[in-house]
Order: structure tokens, then sequence, then C-alpha cells
């Protein structure tokens, strides 16, 4: 890190191809680079991944020696809050385990917003409120386990990208029972257990996002080592990370709290909140503007219970 804040330069331009070349190479030269985005023409605006990107292929290439050392052998899997709350990390873990994956770095760590906003970037462009709050909800309202696995039985394959192919769908009518996610039991679109980079050039971007620079680190000695987590260390580290949380009986879930929220007419709710209530008790669904308002008037208390709710029945307008 003391290399890199040996100059401070500020640079504006607006070509996007122009910009991540000047980047490169300033880092390149260990140099800091504070960037000054246009406030115009928004179609030329710089794609912030490339430079967390750049940023995080420098410090793993300076730190272990180049990119050979990283290659194609390595692929990132979080293990979202509700594979630890629902105690599903046993079977995540030996599935990786059984396709040749052998973990060698794990944190288990509470994601912040601006985090997944990062990790998921691609997507927030055309998604509605209601989505970006479920989809932000969902990823840090309780702790995740980001782990680094290693292939051992691939070699001339991006075992990302090989990775990425068996996980499943996270749309849970498209996931094959037989994917990561179809054998964990994936709830639903948002509940779907597990994250994997998508490529290398992922991977890289991610790690960047999601350790600490002291934990790049770690990660990064561990592979020179060829350390590996056996299963006593693993179960060690997630005894007093995981609960026994149950899905159950999601329909029966719904028609008792939409009936809590029913029974506030008088206290918290007007009669439009609640002819709304009404409706969406009926149809099995809470449309977005239901669920925008329940959010403004301070009624979600993203419990367990709500999340499994709203993520499950909000139909998107």
């Amino acid at each position: 890190l003391s290399l890199l804040l040996l100059k401070l330069i500020i640079v504006r331009i607006d070509k996007h191809t122009k910009m991540i070349k000047i980047i490169e190479e300033m880092i390149n030269r260990n140099v800091l680079c504070f960037i000054v985005l246009p406030l115009v023409n928004n179609n030329r605006k710089i794609n912030m991944l490339d430079i967390q990107y750049i940023i995080s292929k420098k410090l793993c290439n300076d730190l272990i020696g180049g990119s050979e050392n990283l290659s194609q052998k390595l692929a990132l899997v979080m293990l979202k809050p509700e594979c630890l709350a629902m105690n599903k990390v046993d079977n995540a873990i030996r599935i990786l385990i059984e396709l040749g994956f052998e973990p060698i770095f794990i944190r288990i760590k509470r994601l912040t917003q601006n985090q997944v906003v990062s990790l998921w970037q691609h997507g927030w462009k055309n998604a509605n409120t209601a989505r970006i709050i479920l989809n932000i909800v969902a990823a840090t309202w309780n702790n995740s386990a980001v782990i680094i696995l290693r292939d051992t039985k691939r070699t001339h394959e991006d075992s990302c990208v090989f990775l990425n192919s068996l996980k499943g769908s996270s749309v849970n009518s498209l996931s094959n029972q037989h994917s990561i996610r179809g054998r964990l039991g994936t709830i639903n679109n948002y509940l779907n257990f597990i994250h994997c980079s998508d490529n290398y050039n992922e991977f890289v971007r991610e790690v960047f996002i999601l350790l600490e620079i002291s934990e790049i680190i770690e990660f990064l000695h561990s592979i020179e080592s060829k350390n590996v987590y056996t299963h006593e260390i693993i179960s060690d580290i997630f005894r007093s990370h995981t609960n026994i949380l149950k899905v159950g009986d999601i329909n029966l879930r719904f028609n008792t709290y939409i009936d809590t929220l029913m029974s506030k007419k008088d206290t918290q709710i007007n009669n439009l909140l609640h002819q709304q209530l009404e409706m969406a008790y009926k149809k099995r669904v809470i449309p977005t503007d239901l669920f925008i308002e329940l959010l403004k008037e301070g009624m979600i208390q993203w419990t367990w219970e709500e999340i499994l709710i709203f993520t499950q029945f909000t139909k998107f307008s």
C-alpha cells in the first residue's frame, strides 16, 4: 500500500478506453488514482468495475510474483446468509469438494450495502426500487462466508466458468435439481444459498470487493503454502455462525403476517393501506406499490419471517 500512496493524480477524461488505459498505466507505476467522472455524456462514463479489477490484479501479481500463480486454478464462492442461517454449510462444502474443489481460505463476514451494489453492479441499471431493496436486504441481513477454492481436477479450463456452469440459475423455476442450488434446495430467486464468480476476471474483481487488504495477503500466502482447510477446521469456523431457521409452510407464514398487519388498522395503517393488504391476502401477491408503502410507513423490520415473505411474494410492476 505504501507504494500506491507515492503520488496523487486527479484525472478527468471522457473516453472509456483511454481512461482504462491511463488508469492501468498509473497503477503500474505505483500511482494512486482519484477518478473524477464527467458529469455529462453518461454513455462515456468510466466503468468502475474495471478499476476494481485493475487494482486487485496488480496487488495479486505483486504479492505472489505473477499472474501465472493465480492462473485458472482458483474460484470464489460466497455462501449467502440463508445458507448459514439454515445450516446448509456442510452440504454446500461437501458438494464443492465432490466437484474437485478444496477450500484454501474462508472468511465469515456481514456484507455492507456498498459491497452488494459493487458485487452485482451489472444488474442494477434496470431494476426497480423494490427489487434493489430486496436484493440488498437478502444479502446483508446476516453473515455470509467468502471462500476461495483451489481446483484439483481441471488444468486446461477456467475453474470459475466450470463451477459457475454447475451453480444453477438464480431463477428458481429454471434451476436444475442436479445443480448446486438445486441440491441445496433453493428457496426463491433471492434466497438461493450460493454465489460463484462468473470467470477468472470476475474472480479477481470480487476478491477486491469482498476482502480487506490484509485478507487478500493472507489468502495469497495460503496459495503459496498450499494450505487446505480440513473438515475439522471448517466445522470449528462455522460452529457459532449457523442457526437452524426453517422455511416451513410459507403460505401459512404469509397468511399470518398479512393478518398481523391488518390488525394494526386503528393504530398504524389507513383505510387504503388496509384495502391493499386485503387484496394482497386474496391474490397471494404483494404488489410493488404496497411493498413501497409498507416501507414508507416503517412497518417492515426485516426479520427472517419478513425476508422469506417479501422475497417470495413480492411482484414487480
